[in-house]
């Protein structure tokens, strides 16, 4: 501090030193009193402050305003840099490198108190920051829908985080509400520390949605930047990031097959023992997306019934394209052959019927005695009936044959039992009436006469007799 004796007057020249402690900072501008002195600066002395002042008398004073700007790189500020800049300054009257924070120094001509008050100083923090951004099959996706994914499909997940504060960040970490923690795959060879402006990409597999659902996740990043005196624990910083996707089916195809609408029944077999079929096959686009069904195949099975022989045309179908909802239908033609001597023809034939018994009863009982009577047309002859695999049962003096005696089995409530039939006959080619063994009706009471047709009765038969009837064409 100067001091002028009474009615004396001083006149000084002031210079100020800038340290900028931490050499990551540099002296940009130094503005007196709101006027650039930059330029003013001389090695080894300093900025210029005054050219002089003159003090009149005791207890004058003169201020100064003096505003020093830097400029930093944070990203050459290292963790212990950030330590030393926020530890309290030593103002001890020299500029040496026990200083801490930003420093300077003041020096005036005639400085009659010494220089013990003639520096400033001040700690310096920074501001931590940290980004996500996440991605699912490399589109950021922030917003539903999002991306589309294929159903049953594996979805690629990205999180870039990057270091968007001034300040080292340690333990960088990434978690997701969805996706498990252990399943979070850093880089090769990230090691958790991030430094400022810097980036590094975690991966993730995450299994697409079903159909028609949507997926929303949202994956947060965190890190902790670097322990200071004035915050030796410091929370860690945090950003969050959501990415959205959504499946279609996309195409999904049904395929019927059925006999040609103009198709007769029965198939006839002439008298050259060819005979022909055709059918219709309809392929159906059931899925909400448009695509190619892969080609059909059509051929006769690996085991046709003996003496059977056979080719389709065509064989194949090729592919085609099918909007959501469309059909297309193809007829094929089986052309076939019958081997007389392997196909059995020894006028004989053999038709298995399923007989079911249920209790619709709240309590158990004795079921009644159940028949059955098989009727044919002209021309066909029933020469034995067949009960399971091994029982032949015999027929009364009206055809009626037993197949459960009254009493012989007893079911409980909602209980069912259900017994195989198996007729066996010869036919005359000569009588045979083809057209009507080629029908059945089993409408109300049935038609007897028409197809190889079968009735079965049983006393006390509660929900009548209408579902009592089969029979199967010839």
């Amino acid at each position: 501090m100067l001091r002028p004796a009474e009615d004396a007057s001083v006149t000084t020249t002031s210079t100020l030193n800038v340290a900028a402690k931490a050499a990551e900072f540099k002296v940009a501008k130094v503005a007196l009193d709101g006027r650039d002195v930059t330029g003013t600066y001389q090695a080894g002395i300093g900025y210029k402050i005054s050219d002089g002042v003159t003090l009149a008398g005791e207890g004058e004073t003169k201020a100064f305003k003096v505003v020093v700007t830097y400029t930093v790189d944070p990203s050459e500020i290292t963790a212990a840099g950030w330590a030393a800049l926020d530890t309290a300054c030593t103002v001890d009257g020299a500029q040496d490198a026990t200083l801490h924070g930003l420093a300077n120094v003041v020096s005036t001509t005639g400085d009659t108190d010494g220089a013990a008050n003639n520096e400033a100083c001040t700690t310096v923090t920074g501001t931590p920051g940290i980004k996500i951004v996440k991605y699912i099959n490399g589109d950021d996706a922030d917003t539903a829908p999002g991306v589309e994914v294929a159903v049953g499909s594996t979805m690629n997940i990205t999180y870039v985080v990057t270091n968007t504060g001034n300040q080292p960040l340690s333990g960088v970490t990434v978690t997701d509400d969805k996706v498990a923690e252990a399943d979070i795959k850093a880089a090769t060879g990230f090691d958790g520390n991030l430094a400022v402006g810097a980036s590094t990409t975690f991966t993730a597999t995450y299994a697409a949605p079903a159909a028609g659902m949507q997926h929303t996740n949202v994956g947060t990043a965190h890190g902790t930047p670097p322990s200071t005196p004035s915050n030796p624990n410091p929370p860690e910083v945090t950003d969050h990031n959501p990415a959205n996707a959504h499946s279609v089916a996309g195409p999904s195809f049904k395929v019927s097959k059925a006999l040609a609408p103009d198709q007769t029944t029965p198939v006839t077999v002439g008298d050259d023992n060819t005979f022909t079929v055709k059918y219709v096959i309809t392929v159906t686009n059931t899925g909400d997306k448009a695509g190619v069904f892969e080609d059909l195949t059509d051929e006769l099975s690996d085991s046709p019934p003996a003496g059977f022989s056979g080719t389709v045309a065509p064989a194949t179908i090729a592919g085609e394209s099918l909007e959501p909802g469309e059909s297309k239908s193809y007829t094929v033609t089986l052309s076939g052959m019958v081997d007389p001597a392997e196909a059995g023809a020894d006028n004989t034939f053999a038709v298995k019927y399923d007989v079911t018994v249920e209790n619709i009863g709240k309590t158990a009982g004795a079921v009644p005695a159940v028949t059955d009577t098989p009727t044919l047309a002209t021309g066909f002859t029933v020469t034995r009936v067949q009960l399971g695999t091994a029982t032949d049962l015999t027929a009364d003096a009206k055809g009626v044959y037993t197949l459960l005696d009254g009493g012989a089995l007893t079911l409980g409530a909602g209980k069912s039992q259900t017994l195989q039939v198996t007729v066996y006959g010869t036919v005359d080619p000569q009588t045979a009436d083809w057209t009507a063994a080629g029908t059945c009706d089993t409408t109300g009471a049935g038609t007897p006469t028409k197809g190889l047709f079968n009735k079965v009765d049983m006393t006390g038969d509660t929900d009548g007799p209408d579902n009592n009837d089969a029979c199967a064409p010839l």
